[in-house]
């Protein structure tokens, strides 16, 4: 279904509640104890969460410079291999290596591809929840995402609805299913709140600063240690900062209002040193501990280097300095989710791995002072201890959490004690679901520092060839929505994208002309606070050849597209005619002539051209229909068209008005339809000719008719009783609006789904040329031809839509001096090699038969 054709009247559902958590004892990492044995207390505010962020157009203006590229596709899951991973697995840190075999039992190729597939779905989960699907639950199967909807939402075979069916634009099973994820049916129960008790992973206890990295400061006769979690800057001003547990933060005191934290310099890890020099200054208002929330950041000082990785301890056996060893690089941030491989870095244990088991747990941690606070966490059996706390979570090279909290006390291979929980810890995400606590939601002006790599560019590869509105695409590893691809054409045109889930990017190329082209092109993240390497390359874009079909005046060019259809001597079964000098009452008659296996010819209200009438002579019709009431085609035309075809049976097909004499020509029409019935059908208003017109050919080619409705309505509804009629009589049970709701509107679309029944949507555009392309999006896959008519007027689409029909081709309407650059890409999508003007020059000028862009 197109992205620009809309169900209407959607039935609404509620959202269910969220996953339960089973209630366990959990200890706290708390990286902040005393190293003299005096408690160290991580006292800070608990925060509140922040609340959960929140038809033809009158007048046809142009669309952004971008053009009218291909709708930005749904994100999907994509597949993921081990096998395509041997490279980055053997850049891994040889510790996070091992501790993945010993925590995991898996690969390092295993685990990078489960990581790309987790930050795929993360993306894909984000968008199903910003549509409102109701998501009761998600988790990774190995690399497949399962989504788990409320039983309300399973499909059911019980008995055939009798009344118009209930229409959804967001069918919770459709739409996870076009995302390459797997449905499963569920109710969760409410989320607990209150999971615990739990205890933070605070310990009390120069050169580049990395992730995992232990920091101290001192407090009163102690000393609190905890480690640093991702680097990142501050969008606003660009200061370079680093992120860590909202409960590592120290106490100000009227001496040191701002106490600084100093590096560690550890040889190993769980080694005191505290010779390091200092790190920088907490920014204490960002900190947060319970209110969901367990975050904070640090500016760094100027001594302090920052660098998109997480450190490891160097040489296999995490007996080296943090950053001696070889890091694991950061590319991007994810949720996690269920069934996902995460590891951890931090100042006490180094690399640990485990399994996420349970999101969005609201956990009971203790506040060092005989109460609680509550932390929004991931829960896993990876292993953190005190001393961790602040430490880099990672999937891959996606950052995923800050460590908060756990219940491994002393070691990670303790066995749980009689009537202990599992051991497990928690950690604070950089991303929930909307409304729960998250380092984006506490931190929404911070952004993370990564490494960006340079895109690929796969087509057109190395200088090859490409259609006139193909698109220049490639992959970015580890790519993802906060990542856009900028590409500079010719050094002067700067073209941009968004990559997608999944790290696919494309560029349109409908702005850039035919002819050969060179590019630059690199990857930017975010605000722009990370970029790549560039890349330069060639393209050649190669154009469809273009003829015209033309005559000297309107009368002409529909003979000369009826010559086109039936060349020479060739007959027809039928020929229908329609004024030249109005467009009503013909609107419906292209689709019934395509369908019928005839032309269409214009004629003048009160005589036929000599061209028409030599033409129809030659075609030897059975039948002449003409469309229309006398005010139209007068009784000299009727008289004429006998004499022409003396053996041809000359009948009118008119109405009391425009409507009336469509549902004439439908009702004429389309009872030879095959079954007798048309299952499906067009509606359009017949107050302006833009709409109908783009909706002859598709409609045409389908064998399906364009049935004009008054168009302008209150909210309940305007038509006739004898249109409701007309769609029962030819068993139309699927409806399609063509047009905005200022052309057809909802009260009509209303009355129009309950009245027949039928199940209605809608194609529309910001404006005649836009909806064009939407309609032909929605109907043409493929087309060796298109054609091409001017939207200012109506005639020569009129008779060309015939001819478009019959050749199941699209026609688009466009402007006369250019080429919306949604055609052009339209062009290449559909593989077409040839392009077909309707009129002369006056109507589409020299700039469209050179295929000229522009942005309507």
């Amino acid at each position: 279904m197109s992205h620009h054709r809309r169900p209407l009247h959607a039935r609404g559902r509620a959202v269910a509640g969220r996953s339960a958590l089973v209630g366990a004892t959990i200890l706290a990492l708390v990286l902040g104890a005393s190293v003299t044995g005096a408690s160290a207390s991580a006292s800070a505010a608990g925060s509140e969460v922040p609340p959960a962020s929140q038809g033809e157009s009158p007048v046809d203006t142009p669309t952004a410079a971008s053009g009218l590229p291909a709708p930005t596709p749904v994100p999907t899951m994509r597949a993921y291999s081990a096998d395509d991973y041997a490279a980055e697995a053997a850049a891994l840190p040889a510790e996070l290596a091992a501790a993945l075999s010993a925590d995991l039992g898996t690969t390092p190729a295993d685990y990078l591809a489960r990581a790309d597939a987790a930050a795929n779905a993360s993306a894909v989960l984000d968008d199903l929840e910003a549509r409102g699907i109701p998501i009761e639950a998600s988790r990774l199967d190995g690399t497949t995402l399962v989504v788990t909807l409320p039983p309300e939402a399973a499909p059911t075979t019980a008995g055939t609805p009798t009344a118009a069916p209930a229409l959804d634009p967001l069918d919770p099973v459709e739409a996870v299913e076009q995302t390459g994820a797997v449905v499963d049916f569920g109710t969760a129960a409410p989320r607990d709140q209150g999971f615990g008790p739990s205890e933070f992973l605070a310990d009390p206890a120069p050169g580049t600063l990395v992730g995992g990295q232990g920091y101290y400061w001192l407090q009163g006769s102690g000393v609190n240690l905890c480690s640093t979690a991702f680097n990142g800057r501050d969008r606003g001003t660009g200061r370079p900062q680093t992120l860590t547990a909202g409960h590592c933060k120290p106490t100000a005191t009227a001496t040191t209002p701002n106490p600084q934290v100093f590096r560690m310099q550890q040889s190993a890890p769980n080694v005191l040193d505290l010779s390091g020099p200092a790190v920088g200054t907490p920014l204490r208002s960002t900190y947060s501990m319970g209110g969901e929330l367990d975050s904070g950041l640090i500016a760094l000082d100027a001594g302090s280097t920052p660098r998109p990785a997480v450190g490891t301890w160097g040489d296999g056996s995490n007996t080296a300095p943090v950053t001696s060893g070889t890091p694991s690089t950061v590319r991007d941030l994810s949720r996690a989710i269920v069934g996902q491989p995460i590891c951890k870095s931090g100042r006490t244990t180094g690399w640990t791995c485990g399994t996420v088991w349970k999101t969005d747990a609201l956990v009971k941690v203790s506040d060092g002072a005989g109460g609680y606070v509550e932390v929004n966490s991931y829960l896993s059996d990876m292993c953190a201890l005190r001393g961790d706390s602040g430490g880099a979570v990672v999937s891959g090279p996606y950052a995923v959490g800050v460590l908060s909290n756990g219940s491994f006390k002393s070691s990670c291979t303790e066995t749980p004690g009689a009537g202990e929980a599992d051991r497990f810890t928690g950690t604070f995400p950089l991303i929930a679901q909307p409304g729960y606590g998250s380092v984006q939601s506490s931190h929404p002006a911070w952004e993370l520092q990564v490494e960006v790599a340079a895109p690929v560019v796969t087509s057109p590869a190395g200088g090859a060839s490409a259609p006139l509105g193909s698109a220049l695409s490639g992959t970015l590893a580890a790519g993802g929505v906060r990542h856009t691809v900028r590409v500079t054409v010719d050094g002067s045109r700067t073209l941009t994208a968004t990559v997608r889930a999944g790290g696919t990017w494309s560029v349109d190329l409908s702005s850039v002309p035919a002819g050969a082209h060179t590019y630059t092109a690199a990857a930017v993240y975010g605000s722009g606070g990370a970029s790549s390497a560039t890349v330069s390359g060639s393209f050649t874009l190669v154009a469809p050849a273009v003829s015209r079909i033309e005559g000297a005046d309107r009368y002409q060019v529909s003979v000369a597209v009826a010559e086109r259809a039936f060349p020479g001597s060739t007959t027809a079964p039928v020929v229908y005619v329609a004024t030249g000098t109005s467009y009503p009452d013909a609107l419906s008659a292209g689709p019934a002539a395509a369908t019928q296996g005839g032309p269409l010819l214009l004629v003048l209200p009160d005589r036929v051209p000599d061209a028409v009438a030599a033409k129809i002579t030659s075609l030897k019709p059975g039948r002449i229909v003409i469309v229309g009431g006398q005010a139209s085609v007068g009784a000299p035309v009727f008289r004429a068209l006998e004499e022409l075809v003396p053996t041809a049976t000359v009948e009118r097909l008119a109405g009391a008005d425009r409507y009336a004499a469509s549902r004439a020509v439908v009702a004429s029409a389309f009872p030879a339809f095959p079954g007798g019935t048309v299952p499906h059908a067009y509606a359009a208003t017949g107050t302006t000719f833009p709409d109908a017109l783009s909706a002859g050919a598709a409609a045409g080619s389908r064998g399906e008719p364009v049935v004009l409705v008054y168009g302008p309505g209150s909210p309940a509804g305007t038509v006739d009783a004898a249109t409701v009629d007309l769609f029962r009589a030819i068993g139309t049970t699927s409806l399609t609006l063509v047009g905005g709701v200022n052309s057809v509107s909802e009260g009509v679309a209303t009355q129009l789904a309950t009245g027949i029944p039928a199940a209605v949507d809608r194609i529309d555009g910001a404006n005649r040329y836009e909806a064009s392309i939407n309609l032909n999006r929605d109907s043409f896959a493929s087309a060796g031809t298109v054609y091409l008519a001017t939207g200012r007027t109506f005639p020569d689409a009129l008779a060309g839509g015939v001819l478009a029909a019959a050749s199941d081709a699209p026609l688009y309407v466009v402007p006369g001096d250019c080429v919306p650059q949604g055609v052009i890409v339209d062009l290449a999508r559909l593989g077409a090699s040839r392009v077909v003007l309707l009129g002369g020059p006056k109507s589409l000028t020299p700039a469209v038969a050179s295929l000229t862009p522009c942005a309507w």
